[in-house]
């Protein structure tokens, strides 16, 4: 199991961070990311991380389909 790496956040990063996760005008991905940041910090694992927020350890490996075939709206440039 890979293990998180430790972060060490300030109390105002935290704050910041907080803010970010809850806030109604903050876009989901970036509402998601703060709170996986802020779950890093208070020291759970990846796959710990993965579980509460419902979503897939980040996958490694050969994609089953062509990046080609992916919405443009999905790319990471």
């Amino acid at each position: 199991m890979r293990i998180a790496p430790a972060i060490a956040l300030s109390d105002e990063a935290r704050l910041r961070l907080e803010k970010l996760a809850r806030g109604r005008s903050t876009p989901v991905r970036v509402a998601q990311r703060s709170h996986i940041v802020l779950l890093a910090g208070d020291g759970l694992q990846n796959k710990q991380i993965a579980e509460q927020m419902e979503v897939a350890p980040r996958w490694r490996g050969t994609p089953p389909f062509p990046a080609a075939s992916l919405p443009n709206s999905i790319h990471r440039g």
